[in-house]
């Protein structure tokens, strides 16, 4: 791990910034050096050298080189080219990843350039912003945002087979690569980074990034939380927000965002020539799809607890809130624990409450009726 110390990346390629040439550079590097250690020096040489022949075959646009490619290829043992689609397979899902990270970085600086009469390019903030200089009101733009219907839709797509083990590694690799880009990084810092990168890189060459056998409808559905615990979770509350410091940063106020955005699954529920979506697939997929969201409630929740530590004995208690907590203790939801912890946090006390009647709602045998309703009325 020590040779990637005081690693100097030169930028190479055309048509891409330097921070992603960089970026892919350190990556490629690393992974090759992961397939020579892992693989061989053979196996390495063999990728580099139909890496190499393939590239030259499309800047030349060159058939001969093509045919070559080709035939080195047909020679391969299976060895050989099983480690071949591994280092390729990989080397293209970090690439990805380095360029999401690339959009990001992008639209960072776009957003550190932008003020209001100048919004960042393809923002939500230009859109409302355009709407407002072609004279729309502020009632003609809400009517708009309460006929926007936008549904993305999870699909087990057959191109998409890699395992929740892998997108979790990518994302960590991500993670790194974010955080190595840091321009107050020391150099402790930044070689401690760099081998962190190398072991995850090590450690995604060397997981299956399939399932040996087919998966099933439990497991694609299970897959599918990636994507709601990650992606969506965090984004989609971003959206709204973005939403509203729009309509208040260029209307002056913001009023409520209806609910544009609703996802949708075909997963566990989509019959259409699948046998094994039976309906208690369905219902075992309905439940499933609930607790992950509830328990995702759940950890919000937590963290808020951790921030409204404010206590009785500094600043007085809402009325409103001390009559409920008059209400959760005649509930009788929390722990004599929780009651002695929290009992000069009344935040805290109300938010210990409310996780509970979640948590009640897991239970088959409770009668809590805990809605979105009453979440955002105690929110």
């Amino acid at each position: 791990m020590n040779q990637w110390h005081d690693f100097a990346i030169e930028t190479e390629g055309t048509g891409i910034s330097a921070p992603l040439s960089e970026q892919i550079n350190l990556l490629g590097a690393m992974l090759g050096h992961v397939i020579r250690t892992h693989a061989g020096q053979g196996v390495f040489d063999l990728v580099e050298d139909l890496r190499g022949l393939c590239k030259q075959a499309a800047v030349d646009e060159d058939e001969a080189l093509r045919d070559e490619a080709a035939r080195k290829i047909s020679r391969l043992d299976l060895n050989e080219m099983v480690w071949l689609l591994r280092a390729f397979t990989d080397f293209f899902h970090l690439v990805n990843k380095a360029e999401q990270l690339e959009i990001i970085r992008i639209n960072r600086e776009r957003a550190q350039a932008a003020d209001a009469d100048h919004p960042r390019p393809e923002s939500i903030a230009e859109a409302i912003a355009e709407l407002k200089r072609q004279g729309f009101t502020l009632d003609q733009v809400m009517a708009t945002l309460n006929r926007l219907d936008i549904q993305p839709t999870l699909t087990a797509h057959p191109t998409e087979a890699r395992r929740q083990t892998i997108l979790l590694k990518q994302q960590q690799i991500a993670t790194l690569m974010d955080q190595y880009r840091r321009p107050d990084l020391s150099p402790e810092d930044r070689n401690s980074l760099l081998e962190s990168l190398e072991v995850q890189v090590a450690l995604l060459v060397n997981t299956d990034s399939v399932r040996t056998a087919r998966p099933s409808v439990e497991d694609e559905v299970i897959n599918s939380f990636y994507f709601l615990n990650h992606s969506i979770w965090e984004t989609a509350p971003r959206i709204y927000q973005d939403v509203k410091y729009a309509l208040k940063q260029y209307y002056g106020k913001a009023p409520t965002i209806p609910p544009f955005l609703k996802f949708r699954t075909w997963m566990g529920g989509d019959r259409d020539g699948n046998p094994h979506v039976t309906s208690a697939v369905t219902r075992w997929t309905l439940t499933q799809n609930r607790q992950t969201a509830l328990a995702s409630y759940i950890e919000e929740l937590k963290k808020l607890r951790n921030d409204l530590s404010l206590s009785d004995r500094r600043m007085s208690t809402p009325p409103a809130l001390l009559d409920a907590l008059e209400m959760d203790r005649k509930a009788d939801l929390v722990s004599e624990e929780i009651k002695r912890r929290y009992q000069h946090e009344p935040y805290r006390l109300k938010i210990s409450a409310m996780i509970a009647r979640i948590e009640a709602l897991n239970e088959t045998t409770s009668d809590e009726t805990y809605t979105s309703r009453h979440l955002l009325h105690d929110l």
